[in-house]
Parts: structure tokens; sequence; C-alpha cells
């Protein structure tokens, strides 16, 4: 059956009154391209001189779409630039479609080949485009460009105490001063003393050892720690190890970690070295807090020969009643922070079924700013560590019940200014000293 030309058009279901259709048809006008194409192709010769094509514009530009896009140029690139570029930019590469009538729409889409192949799109086009700021943004911004100077601020108090511990870090050896130093010891050299070497030996009142302290850095790792030497003392079993390695699993910010323990002869003897985390400019309660001879003494005489001579108790009642007069107490702030600092270190400790024994002024360091840390811990477990005894750790509850009393009386001691406040003797009147500058809880806990 043949249908008539007149009421049927060849066109792929594209209706007459479409303005697509038009479009088309416009197209379409004018001869046929095939032969056109022949004969210019049938006229070419390869002696004639190669044609220059001309475009001339005929009235005014038809309007196609996407054709002229209306872009925001930035400031550094020109119009007339952008549009050169966009002229002479490579064409978009045609992606397979395939298309689907339903319901009387006819609906294209692209290949899943073309969707999995296709790339980064990247423009050379010379312009920026780009989203305005937002306007919560705004606010946030200028708060930010009005504090910009005061956001990494930093008092020059703070910068000299940091330069200042650096300092101490980097500082190095003087063989001048002193020569009797080794070069090395052990995995450790660039030895430092941390504190003046007596000229007589004499032991510490709390480690019945002469000891010395010194800085030194790690030949492997190049960081810088704490040595303390314990002179003239020979490990006689190595049992006491096992003390070691629960006093190198503590890790407190109130504790001066232990790092490692072990003997040598390179000072001439037979000596026992422990090391310890460097801290620089660090201070010993004994030194910031009783400086001054009344604080050390309890009495001093200006008219005696002897002013360390020991005094009557009317003497050292006197002498406490004239620290609060002339001396000024420490704030009760600070000894509270003092005593959450030195009970979580203990809590710590004892949960470990370890003993510090080294809660003593002397012992305790003041490493930054009302930051208390506990040095020399687990000295004593290996001087006075019984090879004899089955279980070494019978003796851990006893040292624990010293360790909350010599706590007592360094808080009773700071807060009277005087370490005489914690003898028998002056025991009461120091409490009652307390009780008229400081509340009644501080008072309890010494108690």
């Amino acid at each position: 059956m043949k249908m008539d030309p007149m009421c049927y058009n060849s066109y792929n279901g594209v209706p007459q009154e479409s303005k697509l259709a038009t479009y088309m048809k416009r197209q379409t006008e004018g001869p046929p391209i095939s032969n056109s194409l022949n004969k210019n192709l049938s006229n070419l010769s390869l002696n004639d001189p190669l044609p220059v094509l001309k475009k001339t514009a005929s009235g005014a530009s038809e309007f196609i779409p996407r054709s002229s896009p209306a872009l925001h140029f930035s400031n550094s690139t020109s119009p007339l630039t952008v549009t050169a570029q966009l002229k002479n930019s490579s064409p978009t590469p045609t992606v397979p479609t395939y298309q689907e009538y339903v319901g009387g729409t006819t609906y294209f889409y692209a290949t899943p080949e073309a969707v999995s192949n296709d790339e980064e799109v990247v423009s050379n086009a010379a312009v920026t485009l780009y989203p305005g700021t937002p306007s919560h943004a705004k606010t946030a911004l200028a708060h930010l460009a009005r504090n910009a100077d005061t956001s990494y601020h930093m008092s020059n108090q703070l910068r000299l105490e940091i330069q200042h511990k650096n300092n101490l870090t980097l500082l190095q050896p003087d063989p001048n001063l002193y020569p009797d130093l080794p070069l090395e010891v052990d995995n450790y050299h660039e030895l430092v003393p941390l504190e003046p070497l007596p000229a007589v030996p004499k032991p510490h009142l709390i480690i019945p050892y002469q000891t010395s302290t010194y800085k030194a850095t790690n030949v492997k790792t190049g960081l810088r720690y704490c040595l303390r030497r314990v002179h003239g003392f020979r490990l006689a079993n190595s049992k006491c190890m096992v003390l070691v390695d629960m006093w190198k699993k503590i890790n407190h910010s109130n504790i001066i970690q232990l790092r490692e323990v072990f003997t040598t002869k390179a000072f001439g003897d037979q000596s026992m070295v422990f090391v310890y985390d460097y801290h620089p400019d660090s201070e010993t309660l004994l030194a910031h807090h009783f400086t001054s001879p009344e604080a050390v003494n309890g009495y001093t005489d200006s008219f005696s020969s002897n002013p360390n001579a020991p005094r009557p108790y009317s003497h050292n009642k006197n002498s406490l009643l004239r620290q609060q007069h002339t001396s000024s107490m420490l704030p009760e702030t600070t000894i509270w922070s003092y005593v959450i600092q030195l009970t979580g270190a203990l809590a710590m400790v004892h949960a470990a079924n370890l003993a510090c024994r080294v809660i003593d002024p002397s012992k305790v360091l003041l490493t930054g700013r009302l930051r208390l840390q506990l040095s020399s811990t687990g000295i004593l477990d290996l001087l006075t560590f019984d090879s004899s005894s089955n279980n070494p750790l019978s003796l851990i509850p006893h040292y624990q019940q010293e360790d909350l009393t010599a706590l007592g009386k360094l808080i009773l001691a700071l807060a009277c200014r005087s370490l005489i406040a914690a003898q028998r003797d002056n025991l009461q009147t120091c409490l009652d000293l307390m009780s008229r500058t400081y509340s009644t809880d501080l008072r309890n806990v010494i108690l």
C-alpha cells in the first residue's frame, strides 16, 4: 500500500507544526550537499593554488542556543581575548546517545560506554568563575581581620622562658671546668653537671649514698636526658631489675619517668646510673620556698656565734610566729594545687603496687608554673633491696604509709614556710598557725 506524499512526510516522526521541523527544513534548503561536494572535488587540480575561504555576513546573525554565554570575567582578562580563545578552542566531543519514545515524548540517554569512559573536564579558558562569599562568612572574616594581630600573640615573658629552656637544653660542656668528666658513659655523651659538685663527698638525708646529677645526650636518638649517678654502689643481685621494669611502666604527668638503669666504671669507680627525662630550668621546692635562713633553720640570732645552733622550744615557737608576719605566706590556692598534683602521683604509684619514698622538698621539682614532678623515683628500691627475701614487695604497704606521712609533713612545711614545722614539738603550734591563715579543709588534709 503506497501512501500519498502530500499527506505523509518521511521525517523521523517530527510534526510539521514543531519549531524543530522548521529549523531542520531551513538547514536542508539549497542545492544538495553531495552534488555540490562532487562538483568542487572534480574542479580541483594539483597545479591550482589553494582557495581562500572568506566568510561573509548575510544580514543579522542567527541566534543559536549556547553560542554566546553570559560570563563574568575577572579584571585581569580582556573580553576580546576571551572571545578569541573561545573561538579557537577545540570542539566538544560528540557523545553517543540512544533515544526512547514514551507517552508521546522522546528521551535521549547517553550510552553506558560513554558514561564509563568520561574523562575529567579541563577548561583552558582564561575565565575565573567563582561563587561569592556567603553572607554568614562575611562576619567571621571581618572578626578574624580585626583580631589578626592578637590571635598568634605571645607575651615577652613566655618567649623568654621558652628561649631560656632551649638554651639550657642545647648547652655544651666546658672541658676546662670539668676535666674529670668522662667523654662518654654507656650510650650517653656531652655530660653537663646540673648541680655543683661538693668538695667533700657526703650522703644525702634521703638517699644513703653520694649522688650527682648530669645532663647528657643520647648517642642514638640525640635526645637529652637526666643522669643521676649513685657513687660507689655495686649491684649485688639482678633480681631488683624487676622493680626497675615496674617503674619504667609508670607514666604520669607529675612523675619524672624512669627510662633505664645501668652500672658503669666510666667515672673511675663502680657507680649506678639512673636515666630520667630531662626538664630544663627546673627547681626543687627546697630552693624555691625555703631559701631564707629563717625558713631553713627556724631561728637566726645575729648576736650568736653559731646561728645554726639549736634553740629551745620558745625560740622555735616565736620563729614560726615571726615567719607568719615577716614572710609572705603561700596562697591557699597554690597549696591546693600542690596537694592535688602530689596526691594524683601517689595514687598512680600505689595502684602499681609501688612506693615513692622520696616525698621530700629536695626531691620534688617545680618544672613550670605551679607544675610539680617527683624525681629520683625507684632509687631507694634498688639501694635497699633485700636479695635474701622471698617476697621483695612485702614491705610495700609499709612504705606506702610512709609516703602519706611524708606528704602531710610536706604540706605542713609549705603552709608554715618552715622545715621545722613537721617536728613533733612544733606540730600543735603549726596547726594553730594554719587555722589562723587557711581553711579547715586544708588542716584536715594534714591530719
